[in-house]
């Protein structure tokens, strides 16, 4: 059947039940919620600290892993001091010529006789590195008794730049050849053998060496210091280092660093 149109039914209907029909019926529109395409300012509030924690935690999680690289790859490198029971006396060190990275630690044993450990510099062997250079602070240890190996006590020395030099001496052997250095520079002029000639032919200058001096012996209290390069004779046990590894000591950096990442975190928090 025809549809009737709507002025034509809308007038049927106003006569019938004397209703007003203006038009036809509309339908109310339902609008969907906009889309939140912006983040409230209150909850942008929270997430900043939240992701500069998650950034800290994550460079922290990072030093821990390279702190714990390097320490893994550390060495403790030892050298023992008078325990050269022949009469050469220049391998009052063994080994005189150590080679070490950074973050390794050389350890000095003393473990026979009286003797001392004393930093120098090339051109100046068997005098103190300060003496000569008040700009350097070497190291001296003063005499270290060891009582025939009973009392045997050591000296740690920390690699904290592995591109310089440091040379050192015994000083009651100096004058004989009773010198060494840690990274020496092969293709340099300035080798173990070059400092130990220096040490000879400037015998042991500021030093209270004698031709008597044996690793067994009793050596100067003073702190003299010494340079050069080894002899033909101490090459051979300049040439390796033994390195082990303290438990104690890999157990206290460890620790710190596993607190490395909370204190990093703390401080963005």
């Amino acid at each position: 059947m025809d549809r009737v149109p709507f002025p034509v039914a809308a007038r049927v209907a106003q006569a019938a039940f004397g209703l007003v029909v203006s038009g036809p019926p509309q339908i109310p529109t339902v609008r969907a919620p906009a889309l939140l395409t912006t983040v409230p300012p209150s909850t942008a509030l929270v997430a900043v600290p939240a992701v500069a924690a998650f950034q800290a935690m994550r460079a922290a999680t990072f030093l821990v892993a390279a702190s714990a690289a390097a320490l893994a790859a550390a060495e403790r490198i030892q050298v023992l001091i008078g325990a050269n029971t022949t009469a050469n006396v220049s391998q009052i060190f063994q080994p005189a010529e150590i080679h070490a990275k950074m973050g390794d630690v050389v350890v000095f044993n003393f473990t026979n006789g009286t003797y001392d450990l004393v930093q120098a510099t090339f051109d100046a062997p068997c005098i103190p590195a300060h003496d000569h250079n008040a700009s350097l602070n070497g190291f001296n240890t003063g005499p270290r008794p060891a009582n025939n190996g009973t009392s045997i006590t050591t000296f740690e020395l920390p690699i904290t730049d592995n591109t310089t030099t440091i040379w050192f001496y015994e000083n009651s052997t100096c004058g004989l050849g009773g010198v060494g250095g840690i990274n020496i520079n092969d293709s340099s002029t300035e080798t173990l053998a070059g400092f130990v000639r220096n040490a000879i032919r400037l015998n042991g200058t500021n030093s209270s060496s004698s031709s008597s001096a044996l690793p067994s012996s009793t050596g100067g209290a003073s702190g003299g210091s010494g340079g050069g390069s080894a002899s033909a004779s101490a090459t051979g046990a300049s040439a390796s280092h033994t390195s082990g590894t303290s438990p104690a000591a890999r157990n206290v950096l460890f620790g710190g660093a596993l607190a490395l990442p909370f204190a990093v975190a703390a401080f963005f928090l």
